[in-house]
């Protein structure tokens, strides 16, 4: 499975997340529960091109909540894992 996480917002940034450490996470727990990761060459040439894209949205909360940032998360998947 090829992993592809979407570019991070500046109000993500902001709030302190890194795109390369959330990739190298969702890749590390795929590998622990044995899908292999792809590189971007691999998933080009592997039939069903097996992706996981991750999408991060953030919407700004009214006055008075207690967080700021209300966070979503967006997965999409192609293909199936690779054995």
């Amino acid at each position: 499975m090829y992993v592809l996480v979407e570019d991070f917002s500046e109000r993500h940034k902001a709030a302190g997340f890194d795109k390369r450490t959330f990739q190298t996470d969702v890749e590390l727990k795929f590998r622990l529960t044995g899908i292999k990761v792809l590189t971007k060459e691999e998933r080009l040439a592997t039939p069903g091109i097996p992706i996981l894209y991750l999408h991060v949205n953030a919407l700004h909360k009214q006055p008075g909540q207690k967080s700021r940032l209300q966070h979503f998360l967006e997965i999409a998947i192609n293909g199936s894992p690779c054995p």
